[in-house]
């Protein structure tokens, strides 16, 4: 029995995955069957285990940021200007609000992510 403080969100062996494809106004290139293990979804953002065969398509991320955790493959990102920059499996970054540009799964690519709002600054009233 689990203690009341640990809530199991995936086990790899018994989890089925949802299987979807980006639309298609998205994809650069290929057109791999994705597929998606969603841990949790909340206002404060949403996290998942995430998977594909190799492909690229355009990314944007006008209103959230991206953490990204690469468990397995290899990813080229890129930005409007043409800058691009390659991470593989154990590799960990961030794509912040305002990103538009590439993803490139360079071979089958497995992923940690964590979706999260951006969040209007705070205002503080008086000193």
């Amino acid at each position: 029995m689990l203690p009341d403080f640990v809530r199991v969100l995936h086990r790899a062996a018994t989890s089925e995955a949802e299987h979807y494809y980006d639309a298609p106004a998205l994809v650069l290139d290929g057109r791999p069957e994705l597929r998606l293990w969603p841990l949790f979804e909340h206002l404060a953002g949403r996290a998942g285990i995430w998977a594909s065969d190799d492909y690229s398509k355009h990314k944007f991320l006008p209103d959230e940021y991206e953490f990204c955790l690469l468990l397995s493959g290899r990813v080229r990102i890129g930005d409007r200007a043409g800058c691009s920059i390659e991470f593989g499996a154990g590799d960990a970054f961030l794509l912040e609000p305002g990103f538009e540009g590439s993803w490139t799964s360079l071979e089958p690519v497995r992923k940690f992510f964590m979706m999260l709002p951006m969040l209007p600054a705070v205002q503080w009233e008086g000193a």
